[in-house]
């Protein structure tokens, strides 16, 4: 599984895709690395908001093999290049006003912008869910500050699943997120992976195989990197897009990040996904089109 990361040329709008292998990196460290690499300053690392540890805070060994491991800046991007031929990758770069609205929409409705896009996002792929109203994510969730390992930017994440209902509104939504991470959800299943990770490898994947067929809902991953470079210190002809790892079992992934008071946005829909049946674009144009609703 791979993060997916593409700088995008302000003037041509042209997009340099980049991957990196989830094995070695989480998608905060990955960035970092990167801006560091193009700016030749160490970047600072941004701590988690609900950071209290475990009694023992020991990063889980990975479920697969460590020898497979690997950094992919370069490589590994024919995925990427299909799923641009099949429109199945999608993009969307904000300017600096329409960030500045959705950040005072999110305030006017009592609600982090993460928990905005990931509401408005779920309200645009009803019409391509054929499995059910109801969507499962998976959310992933910085740990430093509780967690602080050798290396800053490896991967120091757990994560949450969130149910979105068809009958939530934002704040619904909003409620929910808060609700698991004040009780800490993030740091049962981070203890839930040093356990497994303790185990032989071939009872590790029974487990996980077992778990992925008890899947009711369809399932997708969200990940919001926040705001980069406020300041505007870093070098400003790019702008840049993410989008978390597309699990084998998972029907779409989808990020944004926030760089230089611009955000971005970005989804990938897996090729056996019944999300599949129509373009990527169509899901981007509506989750857009969502974020400036009066009523969501």
């Amino acid at each position: 599984m791979d993060i997916l990361f593409g700088r995008g040329c302000s003037r041509t709008q042209s997009i340099d895709w980049r991957s990196y292998s989830h094995l070695q990196y989480d998608g905060l460290g990955a960035f970092a690395r990167m801006l560091s690499d193009e700016n030749g300053i160490p970047i600072s690392m941004p701590l988690g908001k609900f950071p209290q540890a475990p009694e023992t805070a020991q990063p889980p060994a990975s479920i697969v093999p460590h020898s497979s491991a690997r950094y992919t800046a370069s490589s590994n991007l024919a995925m990427v290049r299909d799923c641009i031929e099949n429109g199945r990758l999608a993009w969307h770069h904000f300017s600096l006003e329409a960030s500045q609205a959705l950040q005072s929409r999110a305030r006017e409705l009592q609600c982090t912008v993460n928990s905005l896009l990931l509401h408005t996002l779920n309200k645009s792929l009803l019409p391509g869910n054929t499995m059910g109203s109801d969507f499962s994510w998976l959310i992933p969730v910085n740990l430093r500050g509780g967690l602080s390992l050798r290396r800053s930017s490896s991967n120091q994440v757990s994560y949450i699943h969130h149910t979105e209902r068809t009958a939530y509104c934002v704040q619904s939504t909003h409620r929910q997120l808060q609700l698991q991470l004040q009780r800490g959800n993030h740091w049962r299943q981070y203890r839930r992976m040093r356990y497994l990770c303790r185990l032989p490898l071939s009872l590790r994947q029974w487990i996980l195989k077992r778990q992925r067929l008890k899947l009711v809902l369809p399932t997708g991953t969200f990940s919001n990197l926040g705001q980069w470079d406020a300041e505007e210190a870093l070098k400003k002809e790019y702008f840049w897009l993410f989008c978390p790892p597309l699990a084998s079992h998972h029907l779409v992934a989808a990020g944004s990040l926030c760089f230089q008071n611009q955000i971005s946005l970005a989804l990938r829909i897996s090729a056996n996904s019944p999300l599949a049946q129509r373009p990527a674009k169509e899901y981007m144009q509506a989750w857009q089109n969502n974020l400036i609703q009066t009523h969501i």
